[in-house]
């Protein structure tokens, strides 16, 4: 794990398609709650601007590009139903990533998340894959940065108290 003499100390790990496989849950979701109203989930329209986006804004993403009517508090709410649903059923870690946090450990090389993911979906994963085992309280959300989910002001404009405390922890 070195390069040009340095070794890794920490690593900043994305949830979604990274820790547990669930881009493909959202895109499950999304296709259900298009096919209610009788619109057909074309994915090559969207993932190009929704990966990354918070849970509201990707909502509105798919209401103005699939033209959806209902209002957005209420595509919000059944995206969400759907999502919830869909993860008590599917959720699972990306292949390998157990194993391969396990290693990162055993060298000493701490880690956290840092993630779009709203913090009831997080509850979520939580119940049912346990990642707080994995990461402590270091797990970072978009909640921590006023909801804005671009993954830049994530990590750069987290309130200064959360990355010293993480800092700390990671020393």
């Amino acid at each position: 794990m070195a390069s040009e003499g340095k070794m890794i100390k920490t690593v900043i790990f994305d949830m979604d398609g990274v820790v547990i496989h669930s881009e493909y849950l959202y895109d499950l979701a999304d296709a259900e709650l298009l096919r209610r109203r009788d619109k057909i989930f074309e994915r090559e329209k969207v993932i190009s601007q929704i990966i990354g986006k918070g849970f509201a804004e990707g909502t509105q993403l798919l209401k103005d590009v699939f033209g959806l009517k209902d209002d957005i508090s209420i595509l919000v709410s059944e995206r969400r139903e759907i999502l919830e649903g869909l993860y008590a059923a599917k959720l699972r870690f990306i292949e390998g990533f157990p194993e391969f946090h396990n290693s990162l450990v055993k060298l000493k090389v701490k880690t956290c998340i840092a993630t779009a993911c709203a913090d009831n979906i997080l509850v979520t994963v939580e119940s049912l894959l346990g990642i707080s085992k994995f990461f402590g309280d270091r797990i970072y959300k978009i909640s921590d940065v006023g909801n804005k989910s671009s993954p830049i002001r994530l990590y750069f404009f987290m309130p200064q108290s959360k990355w010293v405390h993480y800092m700390t922890s990671v020393s």
